[in-house]
């Protein structure tokens, strides 16, 4: 988890079925992840996934703009593309705008 006031700001949450085919998968997810930062706008990300393949990731934009800065690069796009039928039996993307975050620890006014 990282420590950034993310509030007004975008949420893309991934959420996904794995198949049990991994070829390919650890090294594409380390490529694009290595790209994430060079994106304009990009904030952060969270994900974490279950024994039985279940998957779920956020990543934090600052805005819709930067979002397609990143739905449009062209190692996403061809990876993309080219293999979810092979790594996700489904997956699901919502894009969110953050309205309020609070937590454990949070250092904002009002928001300990």
């Amino acid at each position: 988890m990282f420590n950034t006031d993310t509030n007004g700001k975008y949420a893309v949450i991934f959420s996904a079925q794995r198949t049990t085919v991994s070829e390919g998968y650890a090294e594409a997810l380390e490529l694009l992840r290595g790209k994430l930062p060079t994106i304009e706008g990009y904030i952060g990300m969270e994900s974490a996934e279950n024994s039985a393949g279940y998957e779920i990731t956020v990543s934090y934009w600052e805005d819709q703009s930067a979002i397609l800065r990143w739905a449009s690069d062209t190692d996403h796009l061809n990876i993309r593309s080219a293999n979810k039928n092979k790594w996700y039996e489904n997956f699901k993307v919502r894009v969110v705008k953050i309205e309020r975050e609070y937590g454990m620890g949070a250092t904002r006014e009002g928001h300990a």
